[in-house]
Formats: structure tokens, C-alpha cells, sequence
């Protein structure tokens, strides 16, 4: 049995290897992990990766010059970053291998065992989810109203989708963004005195605040004075372990949201961009806002989760005033909102 491990017709890519050749026993071997099982997976493995280079990337395997990333996988960004998805990709492979699932619900012959693996609509769901993950967060300002964390946007599909999603009302495309990096200093008169919405954004923020930030002892100092602690840590200590819920709270949530993704390559573009939305809506919230309502009124000792809305909502409309730095960052690679 012949398998081919060129691209598609419409990804046309020279083919630098004779074509690859499996045998139903081969495969089957593969399945079952029985002896000489990683000798095929290795074959296969350069099947797959000529077929996905081929796929993802236009030009010659050998000459990275001649590269240019296909029409298709535009939200990649660049070659590199294709090169970084192939090799998720075939880390996945691998793991799944090892795993024997890799092959589990095979049931075509040896000649389509490569479109069972890699078929177009499938790497391409894979390489959206990918790009979202990746490439762009999507935040692009900051919110209009209390009821919100700062804008977002799906990720851009393809030419159709784009001019939908600006129809919706969504933004336009912003560059890279890194969550982790962006800086978070407090804009605030440092001999005045801290209202709630500076000691919010001091308690929401306090973990990742810059180093150079002004009146930051006076911040601790504060939330020193305001914070309930829980026996036996220490106010701050207290404050830090409750962020570190917050963080495995929304990293869980994310990872949801990316296996159901990753569960469903053939996931229609409406429900893709609604899970697009809401992972970049996390990824807001982690920025500015992680401590939930109920950590917020714990924390503060507030009599009822409403206290609790009520300052944070406050809190929300300030961003702007609050985080000058941080708005002109995102205006500068995303547009004013």
C-alpha cells in the first residue's frame, strides 16, 4: 500500500522523499505497541511531518528562504511560529503513539491513514486553536462600563469571517500580546490618600505590580491593615495564596475551553469564536481581575457578596484612570477602543 506524504493539490510543496510505504501489519503493529512498533511510528512520523509541512508551509523543505506560510494557516503569523505548530503537533502525535490511542478508531486502509490523521479541516481547526493560545490575546482597550473587563475580539478566520466578525461589531486584528509581561503599575497620587478603588486595584493586582511602583509601601501597608487574615498566614501571605487560587481557577477553566476545542477539530466557526471570546475574556480577568466576588469579600471581611459587586464594579470603571501605562499599551498595538 502507497502513502503519499506530499500536500494537497492546493498546498503545492516539491517532494524532496520517495513516497512512504505501510503495510495493513505495520499499522496494525503501531496500534498494538507490539515489537518494532517505534521503527514505524518513526516512518510515520516523517510522513506526517512532510505532510504537515506541505500543509502549513509554501516553498521548499530545504531552502527556509523560499518559505512563506499558506494562504490557509494566515493566523500563524509567520513561518516560525508554523514551525512551532508542527511541532505541537507532532508532540501530540508522539504522546498518542506512546499512548497506543493514536490509531484506536482507524479503520481505513494503510493509503488513508495520514488524511485520517492530518486531514485539512482538522490541522486547521487545530492551528486556530493554536493561534488563540499563541499568537493573540486579543485584548484591545478598556471597557466603556463597570459591568466589564477590557474589550475583545475573536481571533480573524479567514477573509468571509473577518468582515462577519467587524459586522458583529468586534475589532480589528491587534498584534502578540503576552499576558505575563505586560506591565501593571497603579497611576495614583502617592501622598494622597488610597480610596477603594486604589487598594482594588492594589488588592486584584498586588502579585504582579511593578517593582518601581509608586507608594508601593504604602499599598502594603494598607492592605495590611485591611485584609482578614486566615490563620495562621499573614495578611500578604493570605493575599498571595488566595491569588494563587484565582490563578489555578482560571488555568483550569482555560484548559477547558482549549480540550474542548482541541476534542472537536471540526467545531463550527460560531461556537469557536464564542469559546475565543470567553478565553480572552479569562485571560482579562487575569490581567486586571482574578479574585473572584466571593475571594474580594473575604478578603476585605465585606458583609455581603452585593458590598462586594458594588467595589468592584467601581473598581471596573476606573481602569482607565487607574492603568494609563497599560491603556496606551493596548491602544498602541490594538487601537484605541
Amino acid at each position: 500500500m502507497r502513502v503519499c506524504c506530499s500536500s494537497d493539490s492546493s498546498h503545492p510543496t516539491p517532494s524532496l522523499k520517495p513516497i512512504m510505504e505501510f503495510s495493513t501489519k505495520q499499522l496494525q503493529t503501531l496500534a498494538v505497541r507490539s515489537d518494532g512498533w517505534e521503527e514505524i511510528w518513526y516512518l510515520l512520523w516523517e510522513a506526517l511531518y512532510e505532510r504537515l509541512h506541505g500543509m502549513v508551509i509554501n516553498g521548499s523543505h530545504n531552502d527556509p528562504d523560499s518559505w512563506s506560510l499558506s494562504r490557509h494557516y494566515g493566523m500563524l503569523g509567520d513561518t516560525s511560529r508554523a514551525q512551532d505548530f508542527i511541532s505541537e503537533l507532532l508532540e501530540d502525535y508522539r504522546r498518542r503513539a506512546r499512548l497506543g490511542t493514536l490509531l484506536a478508531h482507524f479503520e481505513g486502509g494503510p493509503e488513508k491513514v495520514l488524511a485520517y490523521l492530518a486531514a485539512p479541516s482538522i490541522i486547521r481547526g487545530r492551528a486556530l486553536d493554536f493561534a488563540a493560545r499563541h499568537s493573540r490575546l486579543g485584548i484591545t482597550g478598556m471597557p466603556g462600563s463597570g459591568e466589564e473587563v477590557p474589550q475583545v475580539r475573536a481571533i480573524d478566520l479567514n477573509t468571509t469571517e473577518h468582515h462577519r466578525a467587524q459586522s458583529d461589531g468586534r475589532t480589528s486584528p491587534v498584534s502578540a500580546i503576552d499576558v505575563s509581561s505586560l506591565p501593571i503599575s497603579i497611576d495614583w497620587d502617592a501622598d494622597s490618600s488610597i480610596d477603594a478603588r486604589v487598594r482594588m486595584a492594589a488588592l486584584q493586582c498586588w502579585p504582579r505590580l511593578a517593582t518601581d511602583q509608586m507608594g508601593l509601601d504604602r499599598l502594603e501597608s494598607d492592605l495590611k491593615e485591611r485584609i482578614h487574615p486566615e490563620q495562621p498566614l499573614d495578611e500578604i501571605e493570605t493575599l498571595d495564596h488566595q491569588h494563587q487560587h484565582a490563578r489555578r481557577r482560571i488555568a483550569e477553566r482555560l484548559s477547558g475551553i482549549d480540550h474542548e476545542i482541541q476534542a472537536a477539530p471540526r467545531m463550527h466557526a460560531p461556537r469557536r469564536r464564542d469559546l475565543d471570546d470567553q478565553r480572552v475574556m479569562l485571560q482579562a480577568a487575569f490581567l486586571l481581575e482574578p479574585l473572584s466576588r466571593e475571594q474580594v469579600q473575604a478578603l476585605l471581611g465585606l458583609p455581603s457578596p452585593d458590598s462586594a459587586y458594588q467595589q468592584l464594579s467601581r473598581y471596573r470603571k476606573a481602569f482607565s484612570e487607574l492603568f494609563p501605562m497599560l491603556q496606551e499599551h493596548l491602544e498602541q498595538v490594538g487601537g484605541s477602543s
